[in-house]
């Protein structure tokens, strides 16, 4: 997922029309903020908030390795995120 995700955004900024999605939510008439926006325009809100989970989540236990290293197992262990009814 984030491989595409990235895909995508690059798309959006380069102005890369090959790709449909980018076809449909962009234009080159936006500023470069819109663009970035415009991969969220479309996109389930949840999907978007479970990566950005994600990646706060990697983010943190990378940084915080070395300094709590008797916790991290703990910590990633207890942020897997529980199934929800509304993302099946």
């Amino acid at each position: 997922m984030t491989v595409a995700s990235a895909v995508i955004v690059h798309a959006f900024v380069t102005d890369d029309y090959s790709i449909k999605y980018v076809q449909h939510y962009s234009d080159l008439a936006q500023p470069l903020f819109y663009k970035l926006t415009s991969y969220w325009r479309a996109r389930r809100l949840d999907h978007v908030l479970v990566f950005l989970l994600a990646l706060f989540g990697a983010l943190a236990v990378y940084v915080n390795r070395e300094r709590h290293r008797e916790l991290i197992p703990y910590v990633v262990a207890s942020s897997r995120p529980s199934r929800c009814s509304s993302w099946s």
